[in-house]
């Protein structure tokens, strides 16, 4: 998609076939010149002009008549040819009204009103001259207008739509929304349905009534919970039909009655004759608009309850590392789950979180708890005896800055069915409970008790008590700071390497076998302009959005900082001892000596750097990774020449700067004046 997008008049490009000629813009006005692809001969060009070129106009109308002006030099410049057919698409102070203009007979006065709308006395006022959201088009093009419409909308302007073609080119007939192979096809559950009180009694009713058809006996826990999930869906997408249209039903009323309103001529007798009757049924659909303001629905952003974005090779190695420690609780780690269980997962669930490509979010397995809860604790269990299953997940690509026809320059957000993730929670519940016993003190990322204070606090106060003067006690000698910024750390992570670091840590097969169910089969749809692409698998990263991808970051993150202490780097600290590194999963400091000693240590990392990069698939940016010296060395010689050596890898020396912010905490470089 191309756009021009300026601070009140835009236009959007998506057909990828319309070469865009010429642009400009100026103040409530843009302007774009296309030219249009060839017609396909089989075609009749019939109606459709012959030229070549198309001209599209964006106005936000001006409230002021010298305002017009530019406007009207604008259309003077750029279209001095009217037989090059032209689209103007305008706000609605922009267009006159025939209708009531030609009523008042004045149709050069706008008639201007000044209307209140706001929720609270004294609030803004709107200066309006109530006309028309419009496409305007050329006669060239009038006889291909093939569909118009015109909607209101929750703002107080229309949204507008025209269709132009040749009459061969009508468009496709709607696809049949009961298909559920048709992949193209989304439906969610709205979230404004949980506002009335009769849907949220008919699912529970349903839950109470749920009785398989099949003898529950015979089946599987996940031909059970596949019984459950497909009759939800198709249950609860009928009673979204029916209780949506009855709220839909209302937010027309109010539109409808909104609409009367803003027709009224307050100099017209008869029309203020029914303003009083018009007043009391707006006054009657205000709980109407009520109800309709509390339908947002959930950002896609904020839902994103999963980002798997990579899909890299499944080659991998395996180097020696440094043992990892044993899990001591293992038995409490492996007995079956339970519908308790299920139930504090979903408890701690986002119910604002967005559905999965089922369409069913969180709020419906809660409603369904006497049901799905033991049902959904059987499957956990299954997956966890070596049961299968096919995890599907849909991803939708955000813009970032920069240049968009670069596909490096979206982000890819991908989010799993709701119950897949409850079943992530329940798996990361129980890591949680002995994450203090997994990871050592130094990495204080999402572990209960632990925060990003106690990496920020310890290194200001290395800095301070280094930096001070006179010297202090329990200062260390000068060091060197390295901060190692990875490149996007989550979704890179092989997953031979995490289930490799889960097993030697002693994790469970119960815990073990239900993280693999969940990544072995799992792919994602991406959503496009041209509807849903194939399936796509992940090959590569952790679940994001639960707690359990956090901790299971770090433990394949920690061997690495293991290696490292093993291999002698770090700082001698009194009273602490030797102090490698501070992390908060994958942002890591890591501390070496500011002398000749340190020039080891810095190769050794480079060495421990390699080995985890070709086990794990980790990559670290250098241009984002950086370094400062803390302290006055004893051998200044030999921390000059380790600091070239640091920077001769990429990484920027930060010690020009008094300040720098690290896990948004301030962290003062230079020493403090007393």
């Amino acid at each position: 998609m191309r756009a021009l997008l300026t601070k009140d008049a835009s236009i959007l490009i998506r057909n990828p076939h319309l070469i865009v000629d010429t642009w400009d813009f100026g103040a409530h006005w843009a302007y774009l010149r296309v030219i249009l692809p060839p017609v396909p001969t089989p075609l009749p060009i019939g109606p459709l002009p012959g030229s070549s070129y198309l001209g599209i106009f964006s106005i936000h109308g001006p409230f002021t008549s010298a305002a017009w002006s530019p406007i009207h030099t604008a259309v003077e410049l750029w279209h001095p040819n009217t037989s090059i057919p032209c689209i103007f698409g305008a706000d609605w102070n922009s267009i006159p009204d025939p209708i009531l203009d030609s009523s008042n007979a004045r149709p050069t006065d706008p008639g201007w009103t000044y209307l209140r709308i706001t929720r609270a006395n004294g609030g803004p006022s709107l200066t309006s001259a109530r006309r028309l959201d419009s496409i305007l088009c050329s006669a060239l093009l009038l006889p291909s207008l093939r569909y118009s419409t015109s909607v209101f909308t929750s703002s107080d302007h229309h949204a507008v739509s025209a269709t132009f073609g040749p009459e061969a080119c009508s468009p496709p007939p709607p696809p049949d929304g009961t298909d559920a192979s048709n992949h193209n096809l989304t439906w969610a559950l709205h979230p404004g349905l949980w506002q009335s009180a009769s849907f949220v009694r008919a699912v529970r009713t349903f839950a109470s009534r749920y009785t398989p058809t099949h003898d529950a006996g015979s089946l599987s826990p996940l031909e059970a919970w596949k019984l459950l999930s497909i009759s939800a869906h198709d249950h609860l997408h009928r009673l979204s039909v029916h209780h949506g249209s009855s709220q839909r039903l209302l937010i027309d009323d109010l539109a409808s009655t909104s609409a009367s309103l803003i027709s009224l001529d307050c100099r017209s007798a008869s029309d203020m004759t029914n303003l009083p009757a018009l007043l009391s049924r707006y006054r009657k659909t205000l709980s109407a608009l009520d109800f309709a303001l509390s339908l947002p629905y959930a950002s896609r952003l904020a839902a994103a309850e999963l980002r798997l974005s990579s899909w890299l090779s499944k080659t991998s190695s395996s180097p020696r590392s440094t043992p990892l420690p044993t899990i001591v609780h293992e038995d409490s780690l492996s007995t079956p789950f339970t519908a308790d269980e299920v139930s504090s997962a979903l408890r701690r669930a986002n119910r604002r979180a967005s559905s999965g490509p089922d369409g069913l979010p969180y709020r419906v397995w809660s409603e369904l708890l006497p049901v799905a809860g033991p049902l959904l604790a059987s499957l956990a269990n299954a997956l966890g005896a070596g049961a299968s299953l096919e995890v599907t997940a849909r991803t939708i690509l955000l813009p970032k800055a920069g240049d968009l026809s670069n596909l490096a320059n979206y982000r890819p957000i991908s989010i799993s069915d709701s119950y897949v993730r409850t079943l992530a929670r329940m798996l990361s519940a129980r890591l949680l409970t002995v994450a203090s016993f997994l990871l050592p003190w130094n990495q204080a990322a999402f572990i209960p008790g632990r925060r990003t204070t106690l990496v920020s606090g310890l290194l200001q106060g290395l800095i301070d008590t280094t930096t001070a003067t006179p010297s202090h006690p329990t200062a260390p000698a000068a060091f060197f700071v390295i901060s190692l910024d990875q490149r996007k750390a989550y979704d890179r992570v092989r997953h031979e390497w995490l289930f490799a670091c889960l097993q030697r840590l002693g994790v469970p097969r119960l815990l073990l076998l239900l993280l693999s169910a969940l990544y072995s089969s799992a792919s994602t749809r991406v959503s496009t302009a041209d509807g849903m692409t194939t399936a796509i698998r992940f090959l590569a990263g952790v679940l994001q959005g639960d707690p359990s991808s956090c901790i299971i970051y770090n433990l394949t993150l920690q061997p690495f900082l293991d290696l490292l202490r093993a291999w002698g780097v770090g700082i001698l600290v009194p009273g602490l001892g030797l102090l490698t590194s501070l992390a908060f999963a994958d942002d890591v400091l890591i501390f070496i000596d500011a002398s000749a000693r340190g020039l080891q240590q810095w190769y050794a990392l480079q060495s421990a750097l390699d080995l985890y990069e070709r086990a794990s698939n980790a990559q670290i940016n250098t241009a984002k990774s950086s370094f400062w010296l803390v302290g006055s060395p004893a051998d200044a010689n030999a921390a000059s020449a380790l600091a070239a050596t640091i920077a001769s890898y990429g990484l920027a020396n930060q010690n020009h700067r008094a300040f720098l912010t690290h896990l948004g905490h301030p962290i003062t470089l230079w020493p403090r004046p007393l």
